[in-house]
């Protein structure tokens, strides 16, 4: 299964042609979604969509970058794809 896996997945020439769109986009999103924590955005997902579910404790006890990481990388394949699209990003066809 493991074998199929990399050949299948991981190192699949068809699904690694869009990873440099993939790269660019999660850093315009990170980056973007610093600037609407540190800047205080209220209104932005990373707020509506995150830190307004966390335990009190939760923004105390993490930096700003270990925020926004915590929520880029727990996005579903949807619903990063959704916030992508808001930010301009090209995106890839889902197969």
């Amino acid at each position: 299964m493991k074998k199929i896996n990399y050949e299948r997945i991981y190192f699949n020439p068809e699904i690694k042609k869009d990873a440099k769109l993939i790269e660019n986009c999660y850093q315009l999103m990170f980056s973007t979604y610093l600037d609407y924590l540190i800047k205080v955005q209220r209104k932005s997902a990373i707020f509506t969509e995150f830190l307004d579910k966390m335990g009190a404790g939760y923004k105390e006890s993490h930096q700003p970058a270990g925020i926004v990481r915590d929520f880029v990388f727990g996005m579903t394949d949807d619903y990063c794809l959704s916030q992508a699209a808001l930010f301009g990003c090209k995106i890839p066809t889902k197969k």
